[in-house]
């Protein structure tokens, strides 16, 4: 079944498989979809390989008996690596050609998209993908098709998105111990635009935010392009600890608090109930309440400090 394509995450709070069927017009299907809870990963980072490769496996197990009476087998040997983590860097690259004539041929394009390839990184890192942005020539910028244009320099402007080249390898190392061939690593933040933006949003402009376990990821395309991305260290993971700091609890009881009853936004003083038991107490001690205001306040202030964070990197960026 050379039409279907699979892409798995090892997030640091669930390992996610998706696998989709190509459709006419470059489209894709998504036809089956599974996650668990991971274990081995941390703040986007693998800790354990063993406990991964389980989870994969578990994951493709879960993909497996999600077929019905009526589907076909599925074997996914091979999948797609989503990337997320503090690890991934984006940096800007510019490369430039003379060009050949008096005009811009198809020849010159080619020419400096090979050349903005050329970019050097140190053995460590590893390419996740190359966004091309506009082109200039000479004096002139914000060339989207320079083709049949007029000038003697031909620019391109691109981002170059790459990773930690040990923390991929660990993961092609925990999904082979899975019997899993691992495909091309693709960045989460770009992949999650790609599927939410239409062609106008990224013409007038949008900012994505991909707000994992570990890290929270962002896109901001302009003119149709990726204009920038990154990712920070600070997901769900935090607010959790936050939580089970703040009020002394269990991780397992911050999770809960966090997700049933926890919110980012303040209601004024007296609005919201006072105080909230905490969940699973046991039947044998004094049942312990925490005020409601307190535990939105934790969350507020650190989703404060991630939002103003992706704030400064935009204005930093005349975004």
């Amino acid at each position: 079944m050379t039409n279907i394509y699979a892409a798995i995450e090892l997030g640091t709070t669930q390992t996610v498989l998706a696998v989709a069927e190509a459709k006419t017009g470059s489209r894709l299907k998504i036809i089956r979809h599974a996650e668990i809870n991971s274990s081995g990963v941390r703040k986007s980072q693998i800790l354990n390989i063993h406990q991964v490769t389980q989870s994969i496996k578990s994951v493709l197990k879960a993909i497996e008996q999600k077929r019905g009476k009526d589907d076909d087998s599925l074997n996914i040997g091979n999948a797609f690596l989503v990337v997320s983590g503090q690890h991934i860097k984006v940096d800007p690259y510019c490369s430039s050609v003379q060009v050949e004539g008096s005009k811009v041929t198809n020849r010159d394009i080619e020419e400096v998209e090979r050349a903005c390839q050329m970019m050097i990184l140190p053995k460590e890192r590893e390419t996740l993908d190359i966004i091309y942005q506009t082109y200039g020539l000479d004096a002139l910028g914000g060339i989207s098709s320079p083709k049949g244009m007029s000038g003697r320099m031909l620019r391109l402007n691109t981002l170059h998105i790459h990773g930690d080249t040990n923390r991929i390898n660990d993961a092609r190392t925990a999904a082979g111990e899975a019997n899993l061939e691992l495909r091309d690593p693709l960045f989460a933040v770009s992949c999650a635009a790609d599927a939410v933006l239409n062609d106008s949003e990224k013409r007038n402009g949008a900012l994505v935010l991909d707000l994992g376990g570990g890290s929270t990821g962002y896109a901001v395309y302009f003119d149709g392009y990726l204009a920038a991305a990154n990712a920070i260290g600070i997901g769900g993971d935090h607010i959790s600890s936050d939580i089970a700091y703040a009020f002394q609890t269990t991780h397992a009881q911050s999770e809960e608090l966090k997700k049933k009853e926890a919110s980012a936004v303040l209601l004024p003083a007296g609005a919201a109930s006072a105080r909230i038991p905490l969940p699973g107490s046991s039947p044998l001690m004094e049942t312990r309440t925490v005020s409601r205001r307190a535990l939105d306040t934790v969350v507020n202030l650190r989703l404060k400090e991630l939002f103003s964070i992706i704030r400064r990197e935009l204005e930093d960026q005349d975004l």
